[in-house]
């Protein structure tokens, strides 16, 4: 992920199975409220993310996504969300992901009252494409806890297009 924030790497090469994308520039996508947008293709989509709705139990955890609200409908409660499947995970991955999970929300915590460009941002960043069956779910690609990624963002690395 870091090669993909700093601009200058974004052409360096990137081998991603069963996707087929070979640089950096193309395999990531951010997530947009489009209702003309299908989001079908397998790629590393990140977005940002509501850190107070995040909820994990042990046979899921559930990311509601900031891109996906509809901005022309703030009364919507139509928004994108991740929804992880956690059941055959084994105890300690999924601890450390729950970890990795607070750490980042925060990291995010610590910085609500400061200036605009040092406040960060909960980002999530997953291998993953639209669900085929549920209009607002994504899901990852395989049920893998390597394949997403907590980042707390400032306004300064926001430089993601």
């Amino acid at each position: 992920m870091s090669n993909y924030l700093f601009p200058y790497d974004r052409h360096l090469k990137l081998t991603l199975p069963r996707v087929g994308l070979t640089t950096y520039q193309n395999a990531f996508q951010k997530l947009k409220f489009d209702s003309e947008a299908s989001y079908e293709t397998p790629l590393i989509y990140y977005a940002e993310f509501m850190y107070t709705g995040v909820k994990w139990t042990e046979e899921e955890i559930y990311f509601p996504l900031m891109q996906g609200l509809d901005v022309y409908n703030r009364n919507s409660q139509e928004r994108f969300f991740l929804r992880i499947d956690t059941r055959h995970w084994e105890v300690s991955k999924r601890k450390l992901i729950q970890d990795k999970i607070e750490d980042c929300i925060n990291e995010v915590k610590k910085t609500r009252y400061q200036q605009t460009s040092s406040k960060k941002s909960p980002y999530l960043f997953f291998l993953g494409q639209k669900s085929l069956t549920e209009k607002f779910q994504f899901r990852l690609l395989r049920e893998d806890w390597r394949l997403f990624c907590c980042q707390a963002i400032s306004g300064v690395d926001l430089r993601l297009r």
